[in-house]
């Protein structure tokens, strides 16, 4: 007997209506996952939580070909053998010797181009993050995969604006299906640029709200005082990030040298600077900076893998940046339920207008210092501010609802492309 024919208003092969979506195979490039900088941190902390929501996640990335030989990168000697939250990781060599000059950028995009093409077929979307743009769109065009690209700071477009045939590679860029902006700033800047604005959204970056927790109480930043070889009986003052002219380490040298001749009867913060020049010209610059100052005011430290510890055992978070895309720094601190002064500038106003934290114009030395002063001078600014930074942090960034927001712009794409 012949079998009846299906109803004309019902799929043969529908899936039942409460069965759970499938997972979405993403391949993310990254130019280099395993530096110490902002996005391949906030890769790193993404990727679990973009695993809980349905996204089953490969990584392609790049390492210098003696990193890859050792097993560990030449930065921090941390191990290269495991990938992000044990996902495959792919590791494209690169030679060192050609630097970061033309030669080195154009084997760095052939490389990219090619690999992406070949793992394509083992993806739904393609999601690439900062200059990884360029030759992730150049394998979609080859392979039609849907692709995403993150826009991770207005400074990683000006680079490509500056390149040779600059235009023609943000054309490039622009014609991906989904554009994310970590910020409004780095949305406007890419409007201003020719993004098309019903491409673009703005996922701002998360922060992981359990890692940087509030600090319990007195005892328990005395003990990280003690454990981290801090002032038991001194404000103290902390900055995270990169140490070189965007950050304004320069502005926090001027404002501790105005604190230096205050006679407040109290004494003089310390102010610790948590990161690492980003080369040598900056670190000769630096260097210039702390030796203009007595010992006692500035202690540089190189980055940390328990950066959280460092901003429980503080008093006042300072970040007087010039230029952000959207600060991963200032995320943890307001996690950290630390109070913030920083720079008024749209990236980090974005974070924290509303929440009463000072924002100075960028480059006023003598602002910050005097701010410093009155904060450090009022237990109950302190206390509210801290509470506001926390609450803003908890409720608009945290990397759950980043990875949400993300793994949702996934299905959709894989909905148009089906």
């Amino acid at each position: 007997m012949e079998p009846s024919p299906a109803s004309p208003t019902t799929p043969v092969h529908a899936p039942p209506r409460d069965s759970a979506p499938r997972q979405v195979c993403v391949l993310a490039v990254v130019p280099f996952l395993d530096n110490r900088g902002g996005t391949e941190l906030q890769l790193q902390s993404l990727a679990p939580h973009l695993l809980r929501h349905g996204a089953r996640m490969r990584f392609l990335t790049c390492a210098y070909a003696g990193d890859l030989l050792r097993g560990r990168t030449a930065r921090d000697g941390a191990s290269l053998s495991n990938g992000v939250s044990e996902c495959p990781t792919l590791r494209l060599p690169l030679p060192g010797i050609l630097g970061g000059g033309v030669m080195s950028q154009g084997l760095y995009a052939a490389e990219t181009a090619l690999a992406t093409t070949l793992l394509s077929p083992l993806a739904d979307v393609i999601h690439a993050f900062g200059l990884a743009a360029v030759p992730a769109a150049m394998a979609c065009r080859i392979s039609g995969r849907p692709l995403v690209v993150r826009l991770v700071s207005d400074r990683t477009l000006d680079t490509l604006a500056g390149l040779p045939g600059g235009r023609r590679f943000l054309r490039l860029v622009f014609s991906a299906d989904r554009l994310i902006a970590v910020s409004d700033t780095v949305r406007d800047a890419a409007l201003s640029l020719g993004a098309p604005e019903d491409r673009l959204t703005v996922i701002p970056n998360g922060v992981d709200c359990q890692r940087f927790r509030p600090v319990a109480g007195d005892q328990e930043k005395a003990d990280l005082r003690q454990r981290l070889d801090l002032p038991l009986h001194r404000p103290i003052a902390l900055f995270v990030g990169r140490l070189d002219k965007d950050k304004a380490p320069d502005v926090l040298v001027e404002a501790w040298r105005h604190l230096s001749q205050q006679d407040a009867g109290s004494p003089t913060p310390l102010l610790v600077l948590l990161g690492a020049p980003g080369n040598d010209n900056d670190r000769r610059w630096l260097d210039d900076l702390l030796d203009s100052l007595p010992p006692d005011l500035i202690e540089q430290r190189a980055p940390v893998p328990n950066v959280e510890d460092f901003l429980r055992a503080a008093d006042l978070f300072v970040f007087p940046s010039r230029r952000e895309g959207m600060p991963n720094a200032v995320l943890e601190a307001a996690a950290t339920g630390l109070p913030i002064v920083a720079s008024s500038i749209p990236a980090i106003g974005q974070i924290l207008d509303g929440t009463g934290s000072p924002l100075l114009p960028p480059g006023d030395s003598k602002a910050l210092a005097e701010t410093v002063v009155s904060l450090l001078g009022s237990s109950e600014q302190l206390s509210t501010i801290g509470d506001a930074v926390r609450e803003r942090a908890t409720t608009r960034h945290s990397l759950a609802t980043a990875a949400e927001q993300t793994v949702d712009l996934y299905r959709e794409l894989m909905v148009e492309h089906a």
